[in-house]
């Protein structure tokens, strides 16, 4: 990400939603740069894992949609309890 900003950690959204095809696979690809050469990385020589804290890597594939309403959703079958 060229231009990344700090604050799509809690959620980036598209300016102008994508309608996409039923079937459609969405695939989520994450590269993360430890280096030196990367200018906000503070300490390359720290070994970097996944967490929940901004000081590890939070990368998570979220992807949030909704149903046109042209588009008949199937409604679930109600659950009764025992």
């Amino acid at each position: 990400m060229p231009k990344f900003e700090f604050n799509w950690q809690t959620v980036y959204r598209l300016k102008n939603p994508m309608m996409i095809p039923k079937g459609t696979r969405i695939i989520v690809t994450a590269h993360f740069d430890n280096s030196a050469k990367n200018e906000h990385n503070p300490d390359p020589t720290k070994a970097v894992r996944w967490g929940d804290p901004s000081y590890d890597e939070m990368m998570i594939g979220w992807i949030e949609y909704v149903v046109p309403n042209s588009v008949k959703a199937a409604v679930p079958a109600s659950s009764s309890s025992p």
